[in-house]
């Protein structure tokens, strides 16, 4: 595409001919210029180049006042560096100044450090003027020991003005709750050289991007005080980032962060990478690790290597030996990780104790407990009689152990292993209750289906799996079992006493005996299992919630009504 333009005004240059001539030199006429898209292009950027070239040109030449300040000392010959110039001498002076000050030994020590590297005055005189107004103006707000936590943690704020990091102090004594701002600065003490006008504007940004009232920000702040350091642009970045991270809405990536605040400090490709370091390790695919950071935020706060040996302890402390197993506990219940080893193998041990699992001794404790379960994935034997096999296999094994010098397991003591790792491996969250409570629990529900015949029957073959999720429910339904338990007990001595009186009557009552087997046939209806899955609405001791036993275990109030 060809266009023309008319030049404009432009100075005409002498030829030759010209210099003879007197007059003014005459301008061209107009013409036409030719010019190509094309080179309009090249024209501009070769004009942009040009331009960037002087602004750069302009930099190197002519620095700045603040670069000729930090270029002029090392042009003099007489410059030596902050770290050479340091000495044992000036230490020592230091030193001296700090205990003079009746510094702590840590903060002496990291008021030698920044000294050391210049962050501060090296000098003893102007080091022990600050320190000393330092502590005047801070120790009323902060107390003693919460000055010397904040010179061992940020030394570097001796070369603010006192007055002014007082003056902040204050300010933000305004913003949080009475004899909370000493814990805040404790935890950040970059808050004090930040402006007040800076720290209420962070926290109203923080307050409307997480949705909170005032006091619950509040409450956010002092879990994670670092938070005001940043705007609310930085905060809503990193909440957006935490979305796409997690794969889960943003309302609902907010309320993880209202409980877990400390996310917002961490950067999303640290986060990102712990996740995927964690899907390695647990040998599953990312988007699976994706919920511990809605579940359990802390893990993902773990260092990778915390992380790793944290998993291996927990692995050795379950005996889960296969990955899939391991990963399934994990991922089901992520907050076993947060245990400590000990702690675990103590709870797995309670836990194989109260569910007939563990070895004789264990299974006789549990059988007093009341939960005879060891016999429910077999075939109902007693007690007595499988610990009578397992001390005649042990005796064998004993023996066979003498002479080869290795004792294997008996296939008693195999499936049993197997039915506790079935049982950590479905039911994880058993081992987030204290080893009390499950032995406390344990005793409750046997407590429950004590009064009627046929729950005891039902709990004692029940398998551990099952018994392990029930004792993971609330106290509420051990009440509502117990409740149904007296109404079927208090049934069958109405229907014994009704048989009792037929017997002595002689004959007759028709009616009474069609009643009575109408309710052994409801009775033997009954089911522990929907029992404990019904949710009692209202209180176990008004009709509706007899009722409603009556329609969770086979009608047992209905009959006693009939009585």
């Amino acid at each position: 595409m060809l266009t023309a333009s008319r030049p404009t005004e432009l100075q005409a240059r002498p030829q030759l001919d010209d210099f003879e001539s007197p007059g003014p030199v005459r301008r061209p006429g107009p013409a036409l210029h030719v010019k190509v898209d094309g080179h309009r292009v090249v024209e501009r950027r070769a004009w942009e180049i040009k331009r960037l070239h002087q602004q750069f040109n302009g930099v190197v030449s002519r620095p700045s006042r603040f670069q000729d300040e930090a270029v002029t000392p090392w042009l003099d010959t007489a410059y030596v560096p902050a770290q050479q110039r340091w000495c044992p001498r000036l230490e020592r002076d230091v030193k001296a100044i700090c205990s003079e000050a009746g510094l702590s030994r840590a903060a002496t020590a990291s008021i030698l450090s920044a000294s050391c590297h210049g962050t501060i005055s090296q000098n003893p005189g102007v080091l022990l003027s600050r320190l000393l107004r330092f502590l005047d103006c801070l120790s009323p707000p902060l107390g003693r020991r919460g000055v010397l936590s904040v010179l061992r943690t940020a030394p570097s704020l001796l070369r603010y003005s006192p007055e002014s990091l007082r003056w902040n102090v204050d300010m933000l004594a305004a913003l949080l709750p009475d004899n909370t701002v000493a814990a805040a600065i404790t935890r950040a003490p970059m808050l004090l050289p930040a402006s007040a006008i800076t720290l209420w504007g962070n926290f109203e940004g923080l307050r409307q991007l997480l949705r909170l009232d005032h006091e619950s920000t509040t409450r956010v702040v002092l879990r994670a005080p670092r938070l005001l350091l940043n705007s609310r642009g930085a905060l809503e970045n990193r909440l957006a980032d935490l979305a796409i991270l997690s794969g889960a809405p943003l309302r609902r990536v907010a309320a993880v962060v209202a409980r877990q605040p400390a996310l917002l400090g961490y950067f999303p490709g640290t986060l990102e990478r712990n996740l995927r370091h964690a899907a390695d390790v647990l040998g599953v695919p990312f988007s699976r690790v994706q919920v511990l950071l809605l579940k359990q935020p802390g893990l993902v706060m773990l260092s990778r290597d915390t992380f790793s040996e944290r998993v291996s302890e927990l692995q050795a402390a379950l005996g889960l030996h296969d990955a899939a197993d391991l990963a399934a506990v994990v991922l089901r219940q992520p907050g076993v990780l947060t245990l400590a080893p000990q702690a675990v193998r103590g709870k797995v041990a309670v836990v194989a104790r109260v569910l007939g699992l563990s070895e004789e001794e264990g299974g006789e404790a549990g059988s007093q407990a009341g939960l005879q379960v060891a016999g429910s994935s077999g075939s109902g034997s007693s007690s007595n009689s499988s610990g009578s096999s397992r001390r005649k296999r042990s005796g064998q094994g004993g023996r066979e152990g003498d002479e080869s010098g290795k004792e294997e397991p008996s296939h008693e003591a195999l499936r049993r292993q197997e039915a506790l790792r079935g049982v950590l491996r479905g039911a994880p969250q058993i081992l987030t209750l204290a080893s009390d409570s499950v032995a406390a629990k344990a005793a409750q529900l046997a407590a429950a289906v004590a009064p009627c015949e046929e729950l005891r029957m039902q709990l004692q073959r029940s398998p551990p799996m099952t018994v392990a999720v029930w004792l993971c429910m609330s106290a509420r339904r051990y009440q509502y079992v117990r409740a149904v338990a007296e109404v079927e007990a208090a049934a069958a001595a109405a229907e014994a006493g009704l048989a009792a009186a037929e017997a002595y009557g002689g004959g007759g009552g028709g009616g009474e005996r069609v009643v009575a087997a109408a309710q052994q046939q409801q009775r033997a209806r009954l089911s522990l299992h929907a029992l404990m899955r019904a949710a009692p609405g209202t209180s176990v001791a008004d009709g509706g919630a007899k009722e409603q036993a009556a329609a969770g275990g086979g009608g047992a109030a209905a009959g006693l009504k009939a009585v």
